[in-house]
């Protein structure tokens, strides 16, 4: 059975390093630290989930959401959100829309894991029924 394969993208390396070490107990894990590097790594590899902070310089956690919702909606469907908690209006606007994919910083170790766990259970599960409609 193949591992399965989180990217993690946040600017801060000590938070994209601590998602990175806990999440690696269960996936395969790679890191960008923006969302420029992100989209190349999505151009190249496929990924179960990807875990994005939401306040990042040059392309936010919502700018690559919305980037990917019209070119990978498969992959938009399969994001995680983190946020330390300084937001515009735009910004509480997203975490709004997508509340039930989003946990504050610092995260709970537990509750990340079982997150992400649930959002890759959750696109799966979606899966067979893309394009049916």
């Amino acid at each position: 059975m193949r591992r399965t394969r989180v990217l993690v993208v946040d600017d801060e390396p000590l938070v994209a390093s601590a998602a990175r070490r806990l999440l690696a107990r269960a996936h395969e894990v790679l890191v960008a630290h923006n969302g420029r590097a992100a989209l190349a790594m999505l151009e190249d590899a496929a990924f179960d989930a990807v875990l994005c902070d939401i306040t990042m310089p040059h392309m936010t956690g919502p700018e690559l959401h919305a980037r990917l919702s019209s070119t990978r909606p498969e992959v938009a469907g399969r994001m995680v959100f983190l946020t330390g908690g300084v937001l515009d209006g735009r910004a509480e606007q997203f975490l709004r829309e997508h509340a039930r994919w989003c946990m504050g910083k610092p995260f709970d170790p537990g509750a990340l894991l079982v997150l992400v766990a649930e959002r890759i259970a959750s696109a799966d599960a979606l899966a067979p029924c893309r394009g049916m409609v």
